[in-house]
This record gives C-alpha cells, structure tokens and sequence, in this order.
C-alpha cells in the first residue's frame, strides 16, 4: 500500500511540474537575472550555484562561463576561474 502512495504522489509531484513547468529560454534567463544579481550582493555562492544551472541548461553559455568564474575570482579561487574560463572556450 506504501509503494502505490508513493507512486500517486510522485505521479502528481511530475504532473503539477509539468504543468507549471518554464520553457528552458525562461530558465535560463531567470538564473542569469539571479546570478548577476548575487554577483552584485556580494552573494558569489549563490551565484555561482545560478551560473551552474545555466551550464547545465546550456553549455555553450558564454555569459554563464564569464560569470561563473567573476565569482570564483571575487572568493579567491583564481585557479577553479581559469578552469572555468578553459571549460567555457573549449565548448
């Protein structure tokens, strides 16, 4: 009996987000808006959790590259910046 209230409820779960659901351009738009708005509250975790999302929406992303790895320079990381920034040019 568990097994099918976890099913109905995962099958509901699917069939509210889907409904509800953005297309991936408005997905996008919404997690650069969010980066680049971290970036300038000095919230660079967060924003570079928003430039993620954005790669993984599209990796051909240039502005997600660029800052992504703003906001790994901002925390220090020089190295994992570069990487990015190499990652990004050999999409």
């Amino acid at each position: 009996m568990k097994h099918w209230m976890k099913m109905l409820t995962m099958l509901c779960m699917a069939v509210v987000l889907i409904a509800c659901g953005k297309t991936v351009e408005e997905q996008i738009a919404e997690q650069m808006d969010l980066g680049e708005r971290y970036l300038e509250e000095m919230k660079y975790e967060e924003a570079i959790v928003a430039f993620q999302k954005v790669i993984e929406l599209d990796d051909k992303n240039v502005e997600a590259y660029l800052g992504l790895s703003q906001a790994y320079v901002a925390l220090g990381d020089t190295e994992q910046a570069l990487t990015v920034l190499e990652t990004g040019y050999e999409k």
